[in-house]
């Protein structure tokens, strides 16, 4: 795939705390660095919700496909070459959202990420997620799992918010254990944008002996 980073096209649109929007953004990637950065346009949102609500819904699944590779594990790039459809639950404090899409390979160097997203958020001024971990999980032939719980503090007070992701695609490669992801996002907020600035890695976790 060569090291050269990775541009992202952002197509986005759904109906969160009942008002609906689109989403329209750019960003950039480098896979074997990990970071990732990219910046979103929201056509609205609803009162007194914070613009990261209606991004975690629809785009934020973007962290993992640019992961640095470490001690041969696998990111989505390398799995799906960067094609795949997904769909993801989110639930937790004050949030239950549901959302799918699509990543496709739109150029050599170009992808383009569809998704729509639909629920309920209560978060109304989110200031920092921690870093946290994403365990990715083999399902099959093409078919991958996610976990993840996102620590996010909202109006001084830390919230948990739990997400299941099912990814499928064509396989450039197969997912051979189970791997852990480790992410660091930042968010930067301006009237109805935001921008993410993004490191990750992946890893494979150790093999586990049967007992006896």
């Amino acid at each position: 795939m060569g090291n050269d980073p990775f541009s992202l096209v952002i197509e986005g649109s759904g109906v969160v705390n009942g008002t609906p929007f689109t989403a329209t953004g750019r960003g950039e990637g480098d896979a074997l660095s990990g970071a990732l950065s990219f910046g979103v346009d929201f056509s609205a949102i609803a009162d007194k919700t914070d613009p990261v609500a209606n991004l975690l819904g629809v785009l934020i699944l973007i962290t993992g496909l640019f992961g640095k590779e470490v001690d041969g594990a696998e990111n989505l790039l390398t799995l799906s070459d960067g094609d795949f459809y997904f769909t993801q639950v989110l639930a937790g404090d004050g949030v239950a959202i549901d959302s799918s899409g699509k990543l496709s390979r739109t150029g050599e160097r170009e992808f383009t990420w569809s998704s729509y997203a639909e629920g309920e958020a209560a978060l109304s001024s989110v200031s920092e997620i921690h870093p946290f971990k994403v365990i990715m999980i083999p399902a099959g032939h093409g078919k991958l799992i996610e976990t993840v719980q996102w620590p996010i503090v909202d109006a001084g007070e830390l919230k948990q918010v739990q997400a299941i992701r099912h990814f499928s695609f064509d396989p450039a490669a197969q997912l051979r254990d189970h791997q852990l992801r480790d992410v660091a996002i930042k968010p930067q907020v301006d009237g109805l944008s935001v921008r993410l600035d993004i490191d990750t890695a992946v890893r494979r976790l150790p093999a586990r002996k049967p007992r006896r």
